[in-house]
């Protein structure tokens, strides 16, 4: 019977997440706009979100496998450790987010502005950078990207 405790113990603290607002969540699954919100730990796998205004955001730790972020506003936001593996952000303004150590595999980032973000340790596993621009941004293995890195980080 204690064991049972442990366990759903365990599985409630972990599907709570890590810290995360419910709140936000309901803003941004109704509005779409939930800038500087404390998104970190929570589950937002497969979610449509396109156009979403999450510049700013926490996003650390978050689970967005497979979500769509086409066109979304992340500017600044921080996903450090986030997986986004299989996920679309296509046009989206990533520009100085912090995506280091995050699962990115087979994620797409299709005409994404990816200028000053930072990818250090993040895994990039057919990860797509079709027509994305990269100035200033950070690989995987620090170096940065050269001005004029367009689809593809110029070192």
């Amino acid at each position: 019977m204690r064991w049972i405790a442990v366990i759903f113990s365990f599985l409630l603290f972990h599907s709570v997440g890590f810290g995360f607002e419910p709140k936000a969540v309901d803003q941004l699954i109704s509005t779409g706009d939930c800038p500087r919100c404390d998104l970190s730990g929570a589950n937002l796998a497969r979610m449509s979100l396109g156009a979403a205004n999450l510049e700013g955001a926490n996003l650390n730790d978050a689970n967005l496998f497979g979500t769509k972020l086409w066109k979304s506003n992340l500017k600044s936001a921080q996903l450090k450790g986030a997986r986004l593996s299989h996920a679309y952000l296509g046009g989206a303004d990533l520009s100085h987010a912090d995506f280091s150590d995050a699962d990115l595999r087979e994620t797409e980032f299709f005409k994404a502005n990816l200028k000053g973000a930072n990818l250090r340790g993040a895994n990039l596993f057919r990860t797509g950078f079709q027509q994305a621009v990269m100035d200033d941004a950070f690989w995987p293995d620090g170096s940065r990207c050269l001005e004029g890195s367009w689809g593809e980080c110029k070192r």
